[in-house]
């Protein structure tokens, strides 16, 4: 009887103490966030629901990593920074509503599944030349957006009133991007070049406020601060496009 008492107590006890898993599919995934010291009971496949609340910032640079499902429930992530991943496609953070900052770097991403990031003020996406498509609508509180190397066709920042600092650049796909937020003035030089949009050969052409001031040159468009291709017109959405000749 003491021995079955004794089974009992060693198979139970720790099955309650710690608490409800969250499901890690890539074990490679769940590798790294041990070495990590976030993932405390293990390789076992998954990672406490205790741990992943913990979790506050996130950089990730193992190539080995081929699927970020269960990443999702890490709700109070802050800061997430992937680079250098190879053999993902995909990923969710469209549940992750506490990201202030989020950079991807050198990655195989072809889709980027974003939703209401209602604190997020920084997105950073360099060579990750997969992905199609950007959703910035849920963060209005944007304040610095750089996109370079990527397939996105079309770019829609109408929604984004606070951006103070937009480089897109070297996007081969980009043909159309609407940057008329109604805050153009906030798109200054402050501390370097605010608005970069060069070598996007195909973008035919760029919403703003006002696209006879950006024609001509006039403030807060003034061409040293605001750059763009030559074969790039402004334009407003509900009007004819102004042609620029530089």
């Amino acid at each position: 009887m003491k021995n079955i008492c004794a089974f009992l107590l060693y198979v139970v006890i720790p099955f309650f103490s710690f608490g409800k898993g969250i499901p890690i599919a890539d074990d490679n995934f769940e590798k790294e966030l041990i070495c990590l010291g976030f993932d405390s009971n293990g390789l076992t496949g998954d990672i406490l629901e205790s741990d992943a609340l913990k979790i506050t910032s996130l950089i990730i640079k193992n190539d080995s990593i081929k699927n970020f499902e269960g990443i999702q429930h890490f709700k109070n992530l802050v800061h997430l920074e992937i680079r250098a991943l190879k053999k993902v496609q995909f990923l969710d953070i469209a549940c992750l509503s506490s990201l202030l900052v989020i950079h991807l770097e050198n990655s195989s991403f072809t889709t980027l599944s974003m939703g209401d990031h209602p604190n997020l003020e920084v997105l950073f996406i360099d060579n990750c030349e997969a992905i199609k498509n950007v959703n910035t609508n849920g963060s209005p509180r944007l304040r610095s957006l750089f996109i370079n190397n990527t397939s996105i066709g079309t770019l829609d920042l109408s929604d984004n009133k606070a951006l103070q600092k937009v480089w897109i650049t070297k996007n081969n796909k980009l043909q159309f991007l609407n940057l008329a937020n109604g805050k153009n003035n906030d798109l200054q030089n402050r501390l370097g070049l605010d608005v970069n949009l060069c070598e996007n050969p195909a973008m035919d052409v760029i919403i703003v406020d006002d696209p006879e001031k950006a024609t001509l040159g006039k403030y807060p468009y003034i061409k040293t601060e605001w750059k763009k291709d030559r074969i790039a017109s402004y334009g407003k959405i509900e009007t004819e496009i102004f042609a620029l000749s530089d």
